[in-house]
């Protein structure tokens, strides 16, 4: 069963995806936090938008990535991936990464602003 298949706009790199920063605790002592960056939450939120109101998945899933990236700079495209799963678990398609037991991503050719094209279905 196909959960999803259609385009995303090009993610955040895993690099971009997440900020550092400190919390100060009543005692005084700082400790160090993490949390999605703006470009992360933008993200997020037009993935939600274009995915829209689904069942989720709880069963065992693959995906294909098409990635088309912006431009010609050189990339990782492994860099992208948690961002596009992190993304499809806050849309409510799946439950956890752990799900996927299958994942193939394709670099095509490069694309004005970028894209992701996502076809994530139930094993």
């Amino acid at each position: 069963m196909i959960l999803f298949n259609g385009d995303l706009p090009y993610p955040p790199s895993v690099n971009h995806y997440w900020v550092a920063g400190r919390k100060k605790l009543p005692n005084g002592r700082m400790i160090p936090t993490r949390y999605k960056s703006k470009a992360a939450c933008v993200f997020i939120s037009a993935v939600k938008l274009i995915v829209g109101k689904r069942a989720m998945s709880l069963n065992r899933c693959g995906i294909e990535i098409l990635v088309y990236p912006p431009d010609k700079r050189c990339r990782d495209i492994d860099n992208i991936v948690k961002g596009i799963f992190d993304s499809l678990i806050t849309a409510g398609l799946i439950q956890d990464d752990e799900q996927i037991d299958d994942l193939r991503v394709i670099r095509c050719s490069k694309v004005k602003g970028g894209k992701v094209s996502v076809k994530l279905h139930e094993l």
